[in-house]
């Protein structure tokens, strides 16, 4: 199930399909290559192997292909999201095969950056992501963030941009995914975080930083 997972995911740039793809190597498993592949944009991927369908992805990318979950399966599906981990969902032509929980851990530093942010008094925190809400709200408690926009698709996290703007906002929008560029190409300010970044987040950002570090570094002082 692990190998055609990662079949699927071989050409995805998302961090969680990269973690699969990494979770192979790890373990020396043989991955086959599929002929075509297309990214299903804010749910996951959809690719041809030997003449049958492989859906890597969201809940609902199943359901926007007519694969239901069971009962079973919705069962592992709340209670994954309910730790904090992202449920990925595997179907062969139109079976449901597997499910993979994936963490995508807070990164270091995250939390005082969010805090100096709140310190400076009027800044607005919002966690806007296509994720589930259980899996969002996790991360968000996490790091003290109250306003959560979970289950955002493309569309819904330029909307937001726009009706943030439209309130008299200036928006810094931080962001590395591919469903990331049109709301950080809207943004007053587009982030993105470049080593890990797509092609289309760096493409569209006003700012790639260079590495995972959060944290501001003072630059030397001359002849220092």
């Amino acid at each position: 199930m692990l190998s055609l997972a990662a079949s699927g995911e071989l050409h995805a740039r998302h961090p969680l399909a990269q973690a699969i793809v990494a979770r192979t190597e790890e373990q020396h498993l043989h991955v086959p290559i599929h002929q075509a592949c297309e990214v299903v944009l804010g749910m996951g991927m959809r690719a041809e192997l030997d003449g049958t369908r492989l859906l890597v992805g969201s809940p609902a990318l199943l359901r926007q292909h007519g694969v239901d979950l069971t009962k079973d399966a919705r069962g592992w599906t709340d209670r994954l999201r309910a730790g904090g981990e992202t449920v990925i969902c595997l179907a062969h032509d139109k079976d449901l095969i597997g499910m993979l929980g994936v963490s995508d851990a807070v990164r270091a530093g995250a939390e005082t950056v969010v805090q100096q942010l709140r310190d400076l008094g009027d800044a607005r925190l919002i966690l806007l992501t296509g994720d589930a809400q259980e899996t969002a709200q996790v991360v968000a408690d996490t790091l003290g963030i109250t306003e959560v926009h979970a289950h955002a698709l493309p569309e819904a996290k330029l909307q937001l941009i726009r009706d943030l703007q439209a309130e008299g906002h200036t928006v810094a929008m931080v962001g590395d995914g591919t469903n990331d560029a049109p709301a950080l190409a809207l943004a007053d300010v587009g982030i993105t975080m470049g080593e890990h970044s797509s092609h289309v987040a760096l493409e569209t950002a006003d700012i790639a930083l260079a590495g995972n570090d959060l944290q501001p570094h003072s630059a030397p002082a001359p002849g220092g």
